[in-house]
């Protein structure tokens, strides 16, 4: 447990709160080996490499489930958003936008990302 991720998270309209611990529990079921930390304000995942984050957009209605190199993820459904170099993001505003498809795929391919980048890096080489 992160301590000052639940504060954030504690500290979240009711809303946003519900949606972002959801989002969470997902994050942290997906293998054993994932890291939560809190890094800029957000809460931040880790495996194997920074792999996405959490920002609670209130004024826009939407926590951003951000991939940091969702610039090279697949997304033939087109709910990556975005337009800088590496990061993209899928805007969850539901619950039900959490469990899509689309969504468990694009965080599955990044998982796959990063073990691959893991496996092409040389084990003298810094994380």
């Amino acid at each position: 447990m992160n301590y000052a991720v639940e504060n954030f998270i504690d500290d979240l309209p009711a809303p946003f709160q519900v949606l972002t611990r959801r989002l969470q529990a997902l994050l942290l079921s997906l293998d054993p080996a994932m890291v939560e930390s809190f890094k800029w304000q957000v809460p931040f995942y880790s495996y194997q490499g920074l792999l996405c984050y959490l920002n609670p957009q209130l004024k826009k209605g939407h926590v951003a489930l951000g991939f940091v190199h969702g610039t090279r993820l697949p997304d033939p459904t087109g709910l990556l958003t975005g337009t800088g170099k590496a990061i993209r993001h899928v805007l969850v505003r539901t619950e039900a936008d959490i469990f899509q498809p689309a969504v468990l795929d694009l965080l599955q391919a990044a998982l796959a990302a990063n073990r691959e980048a893991g496996r092409q890096r040389p084990s003298n080489s810094p994380r």
